[in-house]
């Protein structure tokens, strides 16, 4: 009949290039779910080209998960789309094929057909079919530009020259693009509804240029109001921008180099870390991760999360992070981590660990360098891409007015800290009133022994403070703004131990009352987040957190791995979408069992993890990494090179004893 629906596996019988060449009928198709979904033939056919994954597996139910179109963006077909269908049909194979038959011995051949796919697709369709492929001209762009509403905000930026306007109209723009029905058909708009280009670009072609930096990072006074489209029309915007263009070529040079040096530097540590077991060592030591919720600033932790397992301390059992789990949000959950993980071999992770993520690892791959590659590698691309990614720069200072300079003043940099002759007053008291909101970590630290091993820009998250101040005379309030554009204040280590020593009290209102008058140290309370302008500066702050990491007094690490996950986790996913998984391994590969006794074999088997960075880590652990390192003479010809120490075993090695790492390659195939 006409309009009854045909059932999925009938596509089956045909190959997808026979589809591909003779069906051009749109139809109703039932899935194996009984669920009914009208299709175009165009979306029959890359639905077939897909299930082919399925032939080595006819016990896997064909259902409407499996239908291209549900994994449209804003209900256009992108770039993100056939890699969304696959990451449903990998998950649905493993929970129904592999965790079942608890055989993992396919999934490399089926991360080699998902390969294969893309290649057929992209060779039968994309080639093939060149006169059904979408282009744009500049009447697309002429189109938007036109338009009244966004003419009349770029006049607005024209004559107030400020950051609002230019937000402005790049709301405007944005409005246009995605919800008028006018431009339904066009191009541009098409493009940018469907996340086929990027939204700066866009900005830049159809809404004002905005503020411009020079190649140093300063910003120049006045933004460009007009768009790359209407042109530039006069000789202030011209000379401005043409400092783009010569920052663009100094980030493809020296940028890139430096950038792609770290990541050597990186890959070169990390890939100690060798390999990914699909199994479960039964790890019950957790990270605590506090789940940030999203702001205007950043997207909140949980997109980052997800693949992760955590306990749910209800069930006590564990559960794997979803990206709908927003129950987790603004809340204290364990995490498994691979930085715990208890696999015999230091030198392994397990997979639930490393979580879902594992069944995208391919089995030959080294794991460190997987992990960092991925990681430095947006950073490198982000780097040649800034011209294009960045719309309009903004700057960031730290800056004390009104009554805050009567109680504070900067130190350490980014560091708020009583003034020496506020505290100590005799027949006084002074106190600091905050709002469970911004300092919604307080009660999790209260029975923390050691606060160190919390990053503390995750326990307070602080726009302002009230400060009382109590005399015989009387009672004197101050509200102390500590905001700062985009910047949120956090308090620092020393005060979280100084609250967790001398309590808190809440008032009427639920808001947190802290008696500060036993402060005596001159240490900072507040420090203010550095954000980078760029991601040539996210670059230089990775490498400044890695490269060297304090020691205490000769024998110690001063950071903990658990707080160096979370600053490398913010510092990335401040400009970027890393998982979390990723950046585990990578810090997990900074881990040594004693920086005193000399011992930079990985911390796994040990009461207390150490960290260090890349500096003491490459001349201790092996010979094969640090010939590949820096130094190579220097290296060859210290006769400490040839110590021992407790030196571990590094893929690089076989450049140091080529016969020794094959016979023990060859040995291990044995077994």
């Amino acid at each position: 009949m006409k309009n009854q629906a045909i059932p999925i596996r009938e596509y089956m019988r045909f190959t997808p290039k026979e589809l591909l060449d003779v069906y051009r009928t749109d139809t109703k198709v039932v899935f194996e779910d009984n669920e009914i979904i009208f299709m175009t033939h165009k979306e029959i056919i890359h639905t077939r080209y897909i299930l082919d994954l399925l032939v080595p597996y006819p016990e896997v139910k064909i259902t409407s998960g499996y239908a291209i179109s549900r994994y449209y963006t804003n209900g256009i077909f992108t770039s993100k789309t056939i890699n969304k269908c696959y990451e449903f049909i990998l998950q649905d194979i493993v929970e129904n094929v592999f965790k079942v038959k608890n055989d993992f011995s396919q999934l490399s051949n089926l991360q080699k057909h998902m390969f294969d796919i893309l290649n057929v697709i992209y060779n039968d369709i994309g080639c093939e079919h060149i006169n059904y492929s979408t282009s744009t001209n500049i009447l697309d762009y002429v189109e938007i530009q036109s338009d009244e509403r966004l003419l009349s905000a770029i006049d607005v930026v024209r004559e107030k020259r400020d950051v609002d306007s230019i937000n402005n109209a790049y709301d405007v723009l944005d409005n246009i693009l995605t919800n008028d029905p006018n431009y339904k058909h066009n191009a541009i708009a098409k493009a940018y509804v469907g996340g086929m280009v990027n939204p700066n670009q866009i900005k830049q072609l159809l809404g004002p240029r905005g503020y411009v930096t020079e190649i140093d990072g300063s910003l120049f006074k006045y933004p460009i109001a007009s768009s790359f489209t209407l042109g530039l029309s006069n000789m202030y915007d011209m000379a401005i921008e043409s400092r783009s263009g010569a920052k663009a070529l100094f980030l493809s040079n020296k940028a890139v180099q430096d950038s792609e040096y770290l990541a050597r530097e990186l890959q070169l540590v990390t890939m100690v870390v060798q390999h990914l077991e699909m199994t479960d060592c039964g790890n019950k030591e957790y990270v605590s991760w506090y789940v940030r919720p999203a702001t205007d600033e950043s997207k909140g932790d949980l997109h980052n999360l997800v693949g992760k397992r955590y306990l749910d301390e209800n069930t006590n059992t564990e559960k794997i992070i979803g990206s709908n789990d927003t129950h987790l949000i603004g809340t204290s959950i364990k995490l498994r981590s691979a930085i715990k993980c208890k696999l015999k071999n230091s030198k392994h992770i397990c997979s639930a660990c490393f979580g879902e993520l594992s069944y995208g690892i391919h089995d030959h791959s080294n794991l460190g360098h997987y992990c960092t590659s991925t990681v430095t590698q947006k950073i490198t691309q982000s780097i040649l891409s800034t011209k294009h990614l960045t719309s309009s720069a903004t700057t960031n200072s730290i800056k004390l007015e009104g009554d805050a300079v009567k109680f504070f003043t900067i130190k350490e940099k980014n560091g708020i800290a009583f003034r020496a002759n506020v505290l100590g007053k005799k027949q006084s008291k002074m106190y600091i009133i905050i709002t469970q909101q911004e300092a919604f970590g307080i009660k999790d630290i209260v029975n923390v022994k050691d606060i160190p091993k919390i990053e503390a820009t995750r326990v307070s998250r602080i726009e302002s403070l009230n400060i009382v101040i109590e005399t015989r005379a009387g009672r004197e309030s101050y509200i102390i703004p500590i905001k700062d554009g985009g910047k949120y204040g956090s308090f620092t280590h020393k005060f979280l131990e100084y609250i967790v020593t001398n309590g808190y009290k809440l008032d009427d209102n639920d808001r947190y009352i802290i008696d500060v008058s036993n402060w005596t140290y001159a240490a900072p309370i507040i420090v203010m987040p550095e954000l980078e302008f760029s991601f040539l500066e996210l670059a230089k702050n990775v490498k400044a957190l890695l490269k060297r990491i304090k020691i205490s007094k000769g024998t110690k690490s001063v950071e903990t791995p658990e707080t160096m996950l979370q600053k490398l986790f913010d510092m990335l996913n401040s400009k970027l979408d890393i998982n979390i998984a990723l950046l585990e391994v990578m810090i997990y590969a900074f881990t040594i069992k004693s920086y005193e006794t000399k011992n930079f074999e990985l911390a796994r088997g040990v009461r207390e993890q150490e960290i260090v960075g890349i500096t003491d880590i490459m001349p201790n652990r092996s010979l094969g990494g640090l010939y590949a390192w820096e130094y190579v003479v220097k290296s060859i010809t210290n006769s400490s090179s040839f110590r021992k120490f407790h030196r571990v075993n590094h893929p690089l090695d076989v450049m140091v004893k080529p016969n020794e790492v094959l016979a023990e390659e060859v040995y291990k195939k044995g077994q």
